[in-house]
């Protein structure tokens, strides 16, 4: 599905941050991205031909679960989060009070969001999306 469009990706307006972002995404997004100016609006991006724009939450971990609309009736204290180590999938715990990441992806159109198959978040915006994309190209198998 996402393989097909033209993702946007917004910078993060900081030299060595948006370095950061492109070789993480060099590495682990294999789709057409462009990175784009994080003021341009979803109306801007479709305008410029993007179906889909990567998006991130930065909060604490339970009010980021509460604003995807996660189930919260399973968390306590901590926060079971799938973390890639080494290209494997392991599970860490992160307290439900501590500031997390959280990727997704957004299509544009119709405002439907790509979450991941697994709760992904980490403490660092790169560890995140290093976890997200690594994921989602083994549920997508590619």
């Amino acid at each position: 599905m996402v393989k097909s469009f033209k993702v946007a990706v917004p910078k993060f307006g900081n030299e060595k941050e948006d370095a950061a972002l492109e070789e993480l995404l060099k590495e682990y997004f294999p789709v057409k991205y462009e990175l784009v100016d994080p003021t341009l609006d979803e109306r801007e991006l479709e305008a410029k031909g993007f179906a889909m724009v990567l998006r991130f939450i930065h909060t604490r971990g339970m009010v980021a679960k509460a604003i995807l609309d996660y189930d919260l009736s399973q968390m306590a204290n901590a926060i079971a989060s799938v973390a890639m180590v080494q290209g494997e999938a392991q599970l860490k715990t992160i307290p439900a009070e501590e500031p997390i990441y959280k990727f997704y992806i957004k299509h544009l159109e119709y405002g439907n969001l790509f979450l991941g198959n697994k709760w992904d978040a980490d403490r660092t915006w790169q560890a995140a999306l290093t976890n997200h994309l690594q994921l989602m190209r083994m549920d997508l198998k590619y």
